[in-house]
Parts: structure tokens; C-alpha cells; sequence
């Protein structure tokens, strides 16, 4: 299932990027149940330590976002305002 977190991940960026003429997102925005799916499969992919900390991938920093539902993810450069 880690796997499955970071292909959707690398997909949208690769989305992203190609839409945005070569720039990362600062953010990547996730559900709260899908938030520590997302940091503990980046911790196993780049071989860190369980007690880590790991804020961010390939650039973006990973936040963890109330207003999304299960399966959804947003790219941004700007935080979204409560």
C-alpha cells in the first residue's frame, strides 16, 4: 500500500511539473488518513530510521490538510487558508 501512496504521489508531481514549465510544488497537500502513509513510505523508499523525521519529498513538504477526503491530494505553492 506504501507503494501505491508514492506512485500517485510521483504521478501528480510529474503532472504538476509539466504544467508548471519544470516547477516543484512547495507543497503537497493530503488527507489526515493518508498523511503518515505518505511519511512512512518515504522513510522506507529513501532508507531512513523509524524515529526520523521526515517533512517533505523530492522538494515539497508534505502537509497534512483537514479539508481533504480519503484519496485526495493537492499540489500547491501556497498553504490554503482555514
Amino acid at each position: 500500500m506504501n507503494s501505491a501512496i508514492l506512485a500517485k504521489v510521483e504521478e501528480n508531481l510529474t503532472k504538476y511539473q509539466n504544467e508548471h514549465k519544470g516547477e516543484k510544488p512547495l507543497y503537497i497537500l493530503v488527507s489526515p488518513h493518508e498523511a503518515d502513509e505518505l511519511l512512512t513510505a518515504v522513510k522506507e523508499r529513501q532508507g531512513f530510521e523509524e524515529d526520523v523525521l521526515v517533512t517533505d519529498f523530492k522538494g515539497s513538504k508534505i502537509v497534512k490538510y483537514d479539508a481533504l477526503k480519503q484519496g485526495d491530494m493537492r499540489l500547491t505553492n501556497e498553504l490554503p487558508g482555514d
